[in-house]
């Protein structure tokens, strides 16, 4: 269900940088650095297509996002995972530049709607960290190294998205290297409500808002029959 590509979330590339953010699938190699995309676990949401932010051999910074307006009882949720060829993370908390000194990470944020500076000061248009590159960095430190290059297992993350309820933001994905390639993995990103609320918060969500839109990411789980999910 990524089989059409990026359809309705936008990339973003520092300049300078030769990498690239596209469809990947899982077990195969990624069509940026050749690099193998690890395998997705045994889960009713996968679907082997996932989305790729790979810095390639090359410095870069990227980001994948989209616009989300959520309503009260909405939760976001993804998987993840990260290959690191660098010898180590080098989390820049200031900055997503790949022009600025040693700066390897991955990271999730909501941001404003107004965001357009993507490559300077991370807290300029800071909304709420969703997952910090800390925590991508304790996982990947608890894995240890093998062959030349950390290889994190899939990660699942959900994050309760009520407290913004109501305000246009852009939910992002965000990946920088510049000690060595960095290839962040993608899938299954949803919002799911149980409640079956509208936008307004008080009615049933119409067939339009539960449409799934077929672009990054779509897996399942054991809610796979569930409804009131929204794709992207």
């Amino acid at each position: 269900m990524f089989q059409e590509g990026l359809g309705g979330w936008t990339v973003v590339k520092q300049a300078g940088s030769r990498g690239d953010v596209v469809v990947g699938t899982a077990g195969k190699f990624s069509p940026v650095s050749g690099r193998r995309i690890p395998e997705l676990g045994v889960d009713c949401r996968v679907r082997g297509r996932v989305a790729v932010l790979d810095t390639g051999s090359s410095p870069g910074s990227y980001v994948l996002y989209q616009e989300i307006r959520p309503v009260t009882g909405d939760v976001l949720s993804f998987h993840w995972a990260v290959v690191n060829r660098a010898p180590d993370f080098h989390v820049d908390g200031r900055t997503m530049s790949a022009s600025m000194g040693a700066n390897q990470q991955f990271r999730v944020d909501l941001v404003e709607i107004s965001a357009s500076e993507w490559f300077s000061v991370i807290n300029e248009d800071l909304v709420v960290n969703i997952l910090p590159p800390e925590t991508v960095q304790t996982i990947m430190d608890a894995i240890g190294r093998s062959s030349g290059s950390a290889l994190s297992p899939w990660q699942r993350l959900q994050y309760d998205l009520s407290p913004f309820a109501g305000r246009k933001l852009l939910l992002a994905f965000r990946a920088v290297g510049t000690v060595g390639q960095i290839m962040a993995l993608v899938d299954d990103v949803r919002i799911r409500n149980d409640g079956c609320t509208s936008k307004n918060g008080d009615a049933p969500r119409t067939e339009e808002e539960e449409e799934v839109r077929e672009v990054v990411v779509v897996e399942g789980g054991p809610d796979c029959a569930d409804a009131c999910k929204r794709h992207f």
